[in-house]
């Protein structure tokens, strides 16, 4: 294509340049038609390009419209499908949030002390250590006290107003006192008619169960024994448990029958803390644990 267009210049300046050299010489001649022979210039060389260029079949009008739409849709179908998003399988559902377990709320303890003080009447029972079963559970308060005088013994009323003929009463007793053997104790007071008519029963430091009598404001010693196991005598502590049934007492320490014996004198009274002191260096008791079972 280039080289047609350069033999089309080719020609119109070749004959621009003939008629310039016509125009040059002396003779005068006749002025050319310009147009004509441009005219003339462009149909030969529009004819040599006519033999020059290869024949071209006739090629028919195309649809325009139909050829996009055709290639739009060729173009579309060639196009991959969208991928489908791959469906997740069924979650199954949560399971049920564990439910609290609900404890039961602890047992009262005043309940489980009665519970353990009933038994324990039961096995007396049994054993012919008391005459009748039935009765009320009364859970006394913890006391501690100190006496330093020599040969002299204290008590107080445990509670307000109570009184008991017959009964159980038991405690957790711990005393610090002189390390030499006495008849320093730690007890209990019961068959408290007066301030001055009342009994009293202790485990001293060197192991002897005391009991006395106080009638009128004299003291008599009555029935004693010993434990049969060593109880420490600068420090120690046991359990102490008295029973009064039907006009006799009986003593224990740790579980064993100490002492026992009748008196007439027993009856219905006070009952409390005793202690016993031999030594003016003194004694403390401490008492836990507290109960009373009282006999009908």
């Amino acid at each position: 294509m280039k080289k047609m267009q350069s033999i089309q210049w080719f020609v119109l300046i070749a004959a621009l340049v003939f008629v310039l050299a016509c125009g040059a010489g002396g003779a005068a001649t006749p002025t050319p038609n310009l147009e004509a022979t441009m005219g003339a210039a462009i149909a030969e060389t529009k004819t040599a390009q006519q033999a020059a260029a290869p024949f071209q079949p006739t090629q028919p009008l195309v649809d325009l419209q139909a050829t996009v739409d055709a290639q739009v849709q060729l173009t579309v179908a060639a196009q991959p499908a969208p991928a489908q998003p791959t469906p997740e399988p069924p979650t199954a559902d949560p399971p049920a949030p564990e439910q609290p377990t609900v404890e039961a709320p602890p047992a009262d303890s005043s309940e489980t002390d009665e519970a353990a003080m009933a038994q324990l009447v039961q096995e007396l029972y049994d054993s012919r250590r008391v005459s009748v079963q039935e009765g009320e559970y009364i859970k006394l308060d913890d006391y501690s006290t100190s006496l330093y005088k020599n040969q002299a013994h204290d008590w107080t009323r445990a509670g307000s107003g109570i009184q008991a003929s017959d009964f159980v009463l038991r405690a957790d007793v711990a005393w610090r006192g002189d390390a030499n053997p006495s008849a320093s104790g730690c007890g209990f007071m019961y068959s408290g008619l007066a301030m001055d008519d009342y009994h009293f029963s202790v485990i001293s430091t060197e192991g002897i169960v005391h009991t006395y009598r106080s009638r009128g404001g004299k003291v008599i010693e009555m029935k004693g024994g010993r434990y049969s196991k060593s109880l420490g005598a600068a420090s120690g502590s046991a359990e102490i448990m008295i029973i009064l049934d039907d006009k006799q007492m009986a003593f224990y320490v740790n579980g064993e029958e100490v002492v026992r014996f009748k008196d007439t004198y027993f009856s219905s009274g006070s009952i409390g803390y005793a202690i016993n002191s031999y030594t003016p260096k003194g004694i403390n008791c401490q008492f836990t644990n507290v109960e009373l079972w009282k006999i009908y």
